[in-house]
């Protein structure tokens, strides 16, 4: 049993609670995190998609339960952002509806000097999208508008995947 504990910034207790351990056998959340660099965050317009986990073994597939994308623009934001731009994780070969609102990759890469981050949530996907032979990828669609624009060599993100590895049925 593991105790926690919630403490705001004024130092009051706000949540307390125990956790069980999970039973034996039960399926446990992976996470995998890829760090971006600005070359990386630029190149992302480009639609190009970055791996975030290699395709599982034959027979199984990802089950995403949560993604997040976190970019620091702070030291300049980036331009050639299409108002319709959207990303997702999604399956390396799944033709995914974009998990992101219009706008919102503008406002994420726009850099209004304090890092921003996008909730990715499982994107419903069909078993042969999802099967064994697909990476599990972060893509973005821009209109095709190119690459971001601007930046700076200070400019950094990361994308972090929690999710379980499910058989077939």
């Amino acid at each position: 049993m593991t105790t926690y504990a919630f403490i705001d910034e004024s130092g009051e207790t706000r949540l307390r609670g125990t956790i069980d351990p999970a039973p034996s056998g039960t399926p446990q959340f992976l996470t995998a995190t890829v760090q971006l660099t600005n070359a990386d965050i630029i190149a992302l317009g480009t639609e190009a998609s970055f791996e975030i986990v290699a395709a599982p073994a034959a027979g199984t597939f990802f089950n995403v339960v949560y993604g997040l994308l976190v970019v620091d623009a702070s030291a300049a934001p980036y331009g050639n952002i299409d108002t319709g731009a959207g990303m997702a994780m999604q399956a390396s070969g799944a033709s995914s509806e974009f998990t992101t609102d219009p706008g919102i990759i503008a406002a994420l890469l726009g850099g209004d000097g304090v890092p921003a981050w996008i909730h990715f949530p499982a994107t419903p996907q069909t078993y042969g999208e999802a099967a064994g032979d697909q990476n599990l990828i972060l893509a973005t669609f821009n209109n095709g508008q190119g690459a971001f624009t601007g930046g700076d060599a200070a400019n950094s993100g990361y994308v972090k995947a929690w999710y379980t590895v499910e058989d077939l049925p």
